[in-house]
């Protein structure tokens, strides 16, 4: 049978961003193929909600909430407005009810901005396709646009033009 290809039997799966969404029914599809799952997620809540789906299916799993202010995207933040000479210790603002922004304050002509989707699935925020396939992905907000917002970053931190030459050779 086409399915035997597909079997997970007796490996361990990771998946993050499990809480809910195409996470959490990536982690059961796993489970249900013969894995044991790692899954992680902010909110325990949805985590226990998947570790009893994965257990119903026969398999082992272990639930990892995550951490905003730990390693990975945060640590790497941290450590880029550091290496930029910007204050460690970041301002956060709530930019809607689901949206943080952290600020690190920098030199002159430096811009560290860290958004924090919560909730969120994995999808770039304000995208329309993104939105019609919600039910897939998870939620995804349209108070952020990832597309302007990058482009404004772009056109605020421009390399000097000696220094865009260089970096060409």
């Amino acid at each position: 049978m086409i399915l035997d290809r597909f079997r997970m039997d007796d490996k361990v799966a990771i998946v993050t961003g499990a809480g809910r969404g195409i996470g959490a029914a990536a982690a059961i599809a796993l489970a249900q193929a013969g894995a044991d799952v790692v899954i992680s997620a902010r909110t325990t809540e949805q985590l226990d909600q998947v570790v009893a789906q994965v257990e119903a299916a026969g398999r082992r799993a272990v639930s990892v909430p995550a951490n905003l202010n730990g390693s990975g995207y945060p640590a790497n933040v941290r450590a880029w407005a550091n290496r930029d000479g910007c204050n460690p210790h970041s301002t956060e603002t709530m930019r809607a009810p689901h949206i943080i922004e952290r600020t690190y304050r920098c030199p002159p002509g430096v811009g560290v901005v860290f958004y924090i989707v919560l909730d969120g699935g994995h999808a770039w925020p304000g995208s329309k396709f993104t939105q019609s396939i919600a039910n897939i992905t998870g939620f995804t907000t349209f108070e952020i646009n990832a597309t302007d917002t990058i482009w404004k970053f772009f056109g605020d931190f421009q390399l000097p033009r000696a220094m865009a030459k260089s970096a060409r050779h």
